[in-house]
């Protein structure tokens, strides 16, 4: 999935440029070096209440982003690397569901640059975060809410949500996501899991670009401001014209909290380095119809 801060979860953004020596110390300068490279600090804007939904937490201070963009065109990691640090795993309580997942995402982003020989983008597809980890289960558990229906998985990262949806059920997945590598991710992942998904690298933030979609899926999409809003903006359309939207956030800063039912809460153990917590609270939300 294509998503904001650097941290991987959205811990960083408050502390790592204000004691960059403790940083580097703690991180062994690598993980520093790499998010003075791809963020700069920005000061935090006033919310703009009528762009953006209510916030689950207002956030102070500086804040540290990748805007959500195209990756760089950069070689797929090779099979011998996915092979050694980012094994197929067996994904927690999700029926088996099986996805390369990289137990070190540092590691692995260094040695994909090493291999490259070039900068990469961060490698968010080799980790099932949170969100996607309890929508995945929401649906083999209410596997009404796609049955026999087409599915777009938005943001679709590793693509565990959509192979989710087509075990519960789904006549149709379409996993998109604007990464590339991530979409290469999914298809192996949907491989090893016997399934077949549907691939599309469109960019659905753009408001000429539509789907049929009957139900949209979206997890751990509302790290930062200016996707948040583009995000909103696409789901809520979505909604309007009567294609069920569901989105599973865990507790990322620019989730909405009004707008949306909620279906489901989830208190999920995560890893605290990506984290920087050892556990968040997962919401599954339905955007209302009419907003």
């Amino acid at each position: 999935m294509a998503l904001g801060f650097i941290s991987l979860g959205d811990h960083i953004d408050k502390s790592a440029f204000k004691h960059e020596e403790k940083y580097d110390l703690r991180t062994k300068d690598r993980r520093a070096r790499s998010a003075r490279r791809w963020h700069e600090p920005r000061p935090c804007p006033q919310p703009n209440t009528d762009a953006v939904p209510a916030c689950s937490r207002a956030l102070p201070g500086w804040v540290y982003f990748m805007p959500m963009t195209p990756a760089p065109s950069v070689s797929l990691p090779s099979d011998a690397l996915l092979e050694r640090l980012v094994p197929l795993c067996t994904v927690d309580s999700c029926g088996g569901l099986r996805a390369h997942v990289a137990p070190d995402v540092f590691l692995l982003w260094e040695e994909w640059e090493r291999e490259c020989g070039c900068e990469t983008p961060i490698p968010y597809w080799a980790v099932v975060w949170p969100g996607a980890v309890v929508l995945a289960r929401f649906i083999l558990s209410h596997p009404e809410l796609v049955d026999g229906k087409k599915v777009l998985d938005f943001g679709c990262g590793g693509g565990c949500v959509g192979i989710a949806a087509i075990k519960a059920g789904a006549r149709c997945v379409i996993a998109a996501d604007i990464d590339n590598i991530a979409l290469e991710i999914a298809r192996r992942n949907a491989r090893a899991n016997e399934l077949s998904l549907e691939f599309d690298n469109s960019d659905y933030l753009v408001p000429s670009t539509e789907t049929d979609a009957e139900v949209i899926l979206a997890a751990d999409m509302f790290y930062e401001r200016g996707t948040a809003t583009r995000t909103w903006k696409f789901l809520t359309r979505c909604a309007r014209r009567g294609s069920s939207v569901l989105i599973a956030d865990g507790e990322r800063t620019f989730a909405p909290t009004s707008g949306v039912t909620l279906l489901h809460r989830e208190c999920v153990s995560v890893n605290k380095e990506l984290e920087g917590v050892a556990e968040r609270t997962v919401r599954i939300l339905r955007v209302e119809e009419g907003r």
